[in-house]
């Protein structure tokens, strides 16, 4: 660290040697994209009626079909898009509570934690019947990656006094680290899905090979909604040149860029764009 002297004062003060700013001013003020065009908003809504006419549609007898669906849209961060239907969807599956003799653990395991996602209260019962008089997971779970895997996501959404989900948490986590199952469990447990921003977790699962009509809409959304993100920023970044503080206080670190990005993420809806 080395110290400068104002010129108005004799005394020195410390500076952090700060690296400049990568938020280049010219260069976001140059940003552009094809997407503000109302021909893909036009397209989006035409998509989005049609998820919802799929959502009202699924046959009530097959419950994993739709809880798999509501898990896909939240991944795509586009469940906003569809709240009355989804909590109707939901509110109907929790009053045939389909994990009631159900003898598989992923589809037990999804039903618990996206009925819980969505802030409804689900016992753990389903889960615990699952397990054997050892408290571990029954054996033929045990051979099922992607079983481990939902338990392991829905365990982070046990409650403070539900111990019976922290052993199974505990069981899952050790069967997938010394399985040959292809899971990055240290990146899963880093952020599992309950603790993630949807919204920056979405382009991962859109540039997926997946071209079904979910994927169209959620990379529709994703640029249109980065569209309006690039002309706030733009605006954000003008105001905060024109103050001048940058210039004045030199010692100062200028993060109005950063700022602006962790709050854009924080706080996004992504039905801030309909019309």
């Amino acid at each position: 660290m080395e110290m400068i002297e104002s010129p108005n004062d004799s005394h020195a003060r410390r500076t952090a040697n700060y690296k400049p700013n990568i938020w280049n001013y010219d260069h976001l003020q140059s940003l552009t994209s094809i997407y503000h065009e109302d021909k893909y908003r036009r397209e989006a809504e035409t998509l989005k009626e049609e998820v919802r006419g799929i959502l009202g549609a699924f046959d009530e007898e097959d419950p994993l079909y739709k809880l798999e669906l509501i898990d896909e849209m939240d991944r795509l961060a586009l469940s906003s898009y569809f709240v009355e239907e989804i909590c109707e969807s939901l509110a109907s599956l929790k009053s045939r509570n389909p994990s009631a003799g159900n003898e598989d653990l992923y589809s037990t395991a999804l039903y618990f934690r996206i009925l819980r996602q969505h802030g409804h209260h689900v016992s753990p019962d389903a889960i615990h019947r699952l397990m054997d008089k050892e408290e571990k997971l029954v054996m033929s779970a045990r051979l099922d990656g992607k079983a481990m895997l939902e338990v392991f996501e829905a365990s982070h959404l046990g409650l403070e006094d539900e111990c019976l989900i922290d052993r199974a948490k505990a069981f899952a986590t050790k069967h997938l680290r010394l399985s040959n199952f292809n899971y990055d469990l240290d990146k899963i447990a880093k952020c599992p899905l309950h603790w993630s921003v949807n919204w920056y977790n979405a382009k991962k699962h859109i540039q997926g090979k997946n071209k079904s009509m979910l994927h169209r809409l959620a990379g529709l959304s994703f640029n249109i909604i980065q569209v309006q993100h690039q002309n706030e920023q733009k605006e954000v970044l003008r105001w905060w040149r024109n103050l001048g503080i940058s210039e004045v206080f030199t010692f100062t670190r200028d993060k109005s860029g950063r700022k602006f990005s962790v709050g854009r993420g924080s706080g996004l809806r992504a039905s801030i764009w309909k019309p």
